[in-house]
Protein backbone atom coordinates (compact mmCIF):
# COMPACT_ATOMS: atom_id res chain seq x y z
CA UNK A 1 0.00 0.00 0.00
CA UNK A 2 3.13 2.36 0.82
CA UNK A 3 4.49 1.94 -2.71
CA UNK A 4 1.13 2.80 -4.07
CA UNK A 5 0.46 5.87 -2.06
CA UNK A 6 3.84 6.93 -3.14
CA UNK A 7 3.45 6.06 -6.57
CA UNK A 8 0.55 8.32 -6.41
CA UNK A 9 2.16 11.24 -4.73
CA UNK A 10 5.24 10.94 -7.33
CA UNK A 11 3.20 10.73 -10.79
CA UNK A 12 -0.64 12.27 -10.05
CA UNK A 13 -2.03 9.19 -10.62
CA UNK A 14 -3.10 5.70 -9.70
CA UNK A 15 -1.22 3.11 -11.16
CA UNK A 16 -2.44 0.30 -12.93
CA UNK A 17 -1.51 -2.94 -10.95
CA UNK A 18 -0.90 -6.60 -11.45
CA UNK A 19 -0.77 -9.30 -8.83
CA UNK A 20 0.79 -11.55 -11.07
CA UNK A 21 -0.41 -15.12 -8.84
CA UNK A 22 -2.93 -13.65 -7.01
CA UNK A 23 -3.52 -16.57 -5.13
CA UNK A 24 -7.39 -15.85 -3.50
CA UNK A 25 -7.20 -12.55 -4.52
CA UNK A 26 -6.88 -11.64 -0.92
CA UNK A 27 -4.41 -8.83 -1.68
CA UNK A 28 -6.20 -7.42 -4.17
CA UNK A 29 -9.39 -6.84 -2.48
CA UNK A 30 -7.17 -4.70 0.26
CA UNK A 31 -5.88 -2.59 -2.87
CA UNK A 32 -9.48 -2.59 -4.38
CA UNK A 33 -10.66 -1.33 -0.74
CA UNK A 34 -7.70 0.84 -0.37
CA UNK A 35 -7.85 2.49 -3.86
CA UNK A 36 -11.31 1.68 -4.93
CA UNK A 37 -10.78 3.69 -8.29
CA UNK A 38 -7.57 2.20 -9.36
CA UNK A 39 -7.31 -0.20 -12.18
CA UNK A 40 -6.32 -3.55 -10.53
CA UNK A 41 -5.44 -6.66 -12.66
CA UNK A 42 -4.47 -10.10 -11.16
CA UNK A 43 -3.79 -13.81 -12.97
CA UNK A 44 -3.36 -17.23 -11.44
CA UNK A 45 -2.05 -20.47 -12.11
CA UNK A 46 -4.17 -22.92 -10.16
CA UNK A 47 -7.22 -23.25 -10.67
CA UNK A 48 -8.88 -23.43 -7.58
CA UNK A 49 -6.81 -20.41 -6.48
CA UNK A 50 -8.77 -18.60 -9.31
CA UNK A 51 -12.24 -19.30 -8.71
CA UNK A 52 -11.85 -18.40 -5.26
CA UNK A 53 -9.76 -15.18 -6.42
CA UNK A 54 -12.68 -14.33 -9.04
CA UNK A 55 -15.49 -15.65 -6.26
CA UNK A 56 -14.48 -12.07 -4.60
CA UNK A 57 -16.52 -10.21 -7.58
CA UNK A 58 -14.41 -7.45 -6.86
CA UNK A 59 -15.49 -4.48 -8.54
CA UNK A 60 -13.33 -2.61 -11.68
CA UNK A 61 -10.74 -5.74 -11.25
CA UNK A 62 -10.04 -8.32 -13.84
CA UNK A 63 -8.41 -11.94 -12.90
CA UNK A 64 -8.06 -14.23 -15.45
CA UNK A 65 -5.88 -17.54 -15.99
CA UNK A 66 -2.22 -17.23 -17.05
CA UNK A 67 1.28 -18.97 -16.38
CA UNK A 68 3.97 -16.45 -15.32
CA UNK A 69 6.45 -18.41 -17.51
CA UNK A 70 4.76 -17.54 -20.29
CA UNK A 71 4.84 -13.83 -21.63
CA UNK A 72 2.47 -11.19 -20.99
CA UNK A 73 1.35 -7.86 -22.55
CA UNK A 74 4.23 -5.86 -22.63
CA UNK A 75 4.91 -2.46 -21.22
CA UNK A 76 1.50 -2.56 -19.89
CA UNK A 77 1.29 -2.04 -16.17
CA UNK A 78 3.15 0.65 -13.87
CA UNK A 79 3.64 -1.49 -10.97
CA UNK A 80 3.64 -5.59 -10.38
CA UNK A 81 3.64 -7.71 -7.37
CA UNK A 82 4.66 -11.13 -7.02
CA UNK A 83 4.54 -12.68 -3.44
CA UNK A 84 5.54 -16.33 -3.03
CA UNK A 85 5.27 -17.34 -6.42
CA UNK A 86 8.82 -17.09 -8.35
CA UNK A 87 9.68 -19.74 -5.01
CA UNK A 88 7.20 -22.04 -6.69
CA UNK A 89 8.67 -22.08 -9.97
CA UNK A 90 11.12 -25.19 -10.23
CA UNK A 91 13.85 -24.14 -11.78
CA UNK A 92 16.64 -20.99 -11.97
CA UNK A 93 16.02 -20.98 -15.82
CA UNK A 94 11.85 -20.83 -15.24
CA UNK A 95 12.68 -17.79 -12.76
CA UNK A 96 14.89 -16.26 -14.90
CA UNK A 97 11.86 -16.42 -17.87
CA UNK A 98 9.39 -14.86 -15.46
CA UNK A 99 11.63 -12.08 -14.42
CA UNK A 100 11.94 -11.10 -17.97
CA UNK A 101 8.16 -11.37 -19.14
CA UNK A 102 7.63 -9.49 -15.56
CA UNK A 103 10.25 -6.61 -16.67
CA UNK A 104 9.05 -6.50 -20.51
CA UNK A 105 5.06 -5.98 -18.74
CA UNK A 106 6.29 -2.82 -16.65
CA UNK A 107 6.01 0.64 -18.50
CA UNK A 108 9.17 2.31 -18.57
CA UNK A 109 8.92 3.54 -15.37
CA UNK A 110 7.13 0.59 -14.01
CA UNK A 111 8.26 -0.86 -10.58
CA UNK A 112 8.11 -4.58 -9.30
CA UNK A 113 7.19 -5.27 -5.62
CA UNK A 114 9.52 -8.40 -5.17
CA UNK A 115 8.11 -10.48 -2.03
CA UNK A 116 9.56 -14.02 -2.22
CA UNK A 117 11.79 -16.42 -0.18
CA UNK A 118 15.39 -16.32 -0.32
CA UNK A 119 17.97 -18.51 0.81
CA UNK A 120 19.96 -16.56 3.19
CA UNK A 121 16.59 -16.10 5.55
CA UNK A 122 16.37 -19.80 5.50
CA UNK A 123 19.66 -20.28 6.52
CA UNK A 124 19.62 -17.41 9.08
CA UNK A 125 16.32 -18.80 10.98
CA UNK A 126 17.55 -22.04 10.78
CA UNK A 127 20.45 -20.70 12.79
CA UNK A 128 18.77 -19.19 15.20
CA UNK A 129 16.21 -22.80 15.59
CA UNK A 130 19.85 -24.84 15.53
CA UNK A 131 20.98 -22.51 18.96
CA UNK A 132 17.65 -23.45 20.62
CA UNK A 133 18.32 -27.29 19.64
CA UNK A 134 14.97 -27.11 17.67
CA UNK A 135 14.48 -29.18 14.15
CA UNK A 136 15.45 -27.16 11.40
CA UNK A 137 13.20 -25.97 8.54
CA UNK A 138 13.67 -27.52 5.20
CA UNK A 139 11.65 -26.24 2.81
CA UNK A 140 9.09 -27.73 0.33
CA UNK A 141 9.50 -29.66 -2.64
CA UNK A 142 8.16 -27.26 -4.78
CA UNK A 143 9.74 -24.24 -3.36
CA UNK A 144 13.41 -23.16 -5.05
CA UNK A 145 14.29 -20.52 -2.58
CA UNK A 146 16.29 -17.04 -4.41
CA UNK A 147 19.68 -16.68 -4.21
CA UNK A 148 21.18 -13.31 -3.13
CA UNK A 149 22.97 -13.92 -6.88
CA UNK A 150 19.36 -13.16 -8.26
CA UNK A 151 19.89 -9.60 -7.82
CA UNK A 152 22.28 -9.81 -10.49
CA UNK A 153 20.30 -11.36 -13.14
CA UNK A 154 17.84 -9.38 -12.36
CA UNK A 155 20.16 -6.05 -12.81
CA UNK A 156 21.15 -7.73 -16.59
CA UNK A 157 17.65 -7.86 -17.24
CA UNK A 158 17.26 -4.11 -16.63
CA UNK A 159 15.94 -3.73 -12.96
CA UNK A 160 16.86 -1.34 -10.94
CA UNK A 161 16.98 -1.80 -7.04
CA UNK A 162 14.77 0.67 -5.11
CA UNK A 163 15.11 1.33 -1.53
CA UNK A 164 11.78 -0.02 0.46
CA UNK A 165 10.59 0.57 3.71
CA UNK A 166 11.83 -2.51 4.83
CA UNK A 167 15.49 -4.18 4.99
CA UNK A 168 16.71 -5.82 1.95
CA UNK A 169 16.64 -9.34 3.69
CA UNK A 170 13.85 -9.09 6.24
CA UNK A 171 12.91 -12.18 8.35
CA UNK A 172 9.36 -13.29 8.76
CA UNK A 173 8.29 -12.51 11.87
CA UNK A 174 5.56 -15.23 11.16
CA UNK A 175 8.80 -17.61 10.88
CA UNK A 176 10.45 -16.27 13.78
CA UNK A 177 7.20 -16.33 16.08
CA UNK A 178 6.16 -19.86 15.00
CA UNK A 179 9.09 -21.84 13.94
CA UNK A 180 11.60 -20.08 17.03
CA UNK A 181 9.52 -18.75 19.94
CA UNK A 182 6.50 -21.32 19.71
CA UNK A 183 8.72 -24.50 20.13
CA UNK A 184 10.45 -22.46 22.94
CA UNK A 185 7.51 -21.74 25.32
CA UNK A 186 5.65 -25.46 24.73
CA UNK A 187 8.70 -27.50 24.61
CA UNK A 188 9.55 -30.16 22.52
CA UNK A 189 6.97 -32.37 23.10
CA UNK A 190 3.99 -30.50 23.09
CA UNK A 191 2.16 -29.66 20.30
Amino acid sequence: IGSIIQFISENGYYPKFLDAGCGNGHTLACIKEAFPEMEVYGFEYNQKLLKLAQSRNLSGTEIFFHDIRETFPQDDFDMILTERVIVNLHSRNQQLRAFKNIHSALKEQGEYILIESFQQSLDELNAMIQENAQELVVPSKHNFYLKLGTWHNMKKLGFELMPGPFPENQLSTYFVLTRVFHPMIRGKDEK
